[in-house]
């Protein structure tokens, strides 16, 4: 069983598994990944832990959306190219 410390260091490794694999979809796509997709590329296999994770990440300021938690492909990483962009067009 683990303890209190090595759950927050396993959600703070998927956390930033989840960061690795959006930055490299939004990199190649043009577009974020839904939360199926996210999961996928992680092995999370519930798409409410990818919500739960997605939502600690944006009140972290890690992500960014416009939209509700809950809206696909409505996801931006603050400060990355892609999100710049977005912003001139």
């Amino acid at each position: 069983m683990k303890n209190k410390t090595e759950t927050i260091k396993h959600g703070e490794k998927v956390r930033g598994n989840i960061l690795i694999f959006i930055t490299e979809y939004i990199k190649e796509h043009g577009y974020a990944p839904t939360f199926r997709e996210i999961g996928m590329g992680v092995n999370l296999k519930s798409t409410a832990s990818v919500s739960n994770h997605i939502e600690k990440m944006i009140k972290a300021g890690v992500l960014e959306t416009d939209a509700g938690v809950g809206s696909p492909r409505a996801l931006r990483i603050p400060g990355s190219l892609e999100t710049q962009n977005e912003s001139r067009g």
